[in-house]
């Protein structure tokens, strides 16, 4: 359902999405900056070790009625909405991120970029950022 990526439910807030069929990543995943060019999305993939602007804390299938990679689109669906919260992303944290106000917690969706939907990929991160930082770490494991 998720690719390579390997996911769990058990203690994962997303998981408690009714008809969502989120998951948590096992693995952290980190992103540079988010880029959006007529909702084709894109993001560098970094080591969570380094300074990072976003952080994966829940994947989702994208929504039978809302089969697209444009990420304005996806990001109105409201499975896709309650899934991709603030309430979930702040549910999310571990350790040190849990000292960070919720104010200051940034969540969105990144959806499959047009060429990885174009290859068939159907599913969708959301996506934590802490506003005014860039982290070394990770806020979700």
């Amino acid at each position: 359902m998720f690719g390579a990526l390997d996911t769990f439910t058990e203690n994962c807030p997303a998981a408690k999405v009714r008809g969502a069929d989120a998951a948590c990543v096992r693995e952290s995943e980190c992103w540079g900056g988010l880029v959006i060019i007529v909702g084709d999305t894109k993001a560098r993939r970094l080591g969570c070790e380094e300074r990072h602007s976003w952080e994966t804390f829940a994947v989702a299938p994208i929504p039978s009625d809302a089969d697209t990679y444009v990420q304005q689109d996806l990001a109105k669906h409201p499975t896709v909405k309650r899934v991709c919260s603030r309430a979930i992303l702040l549910a999310s944290r571990v350790g040190t991120a849990r000292r960070f106000g919720s104010a200051r917690w940034q969540a969105d969706v990144m959806p499959p970029s047009q060429a990885q939907f174009e290859q068939g990929v159907r599913f969708y991160r959301c996506i934590g950022s802490l506003t005014g930082q860039e982290p070394r770490g990770s806020s979700f494991h």
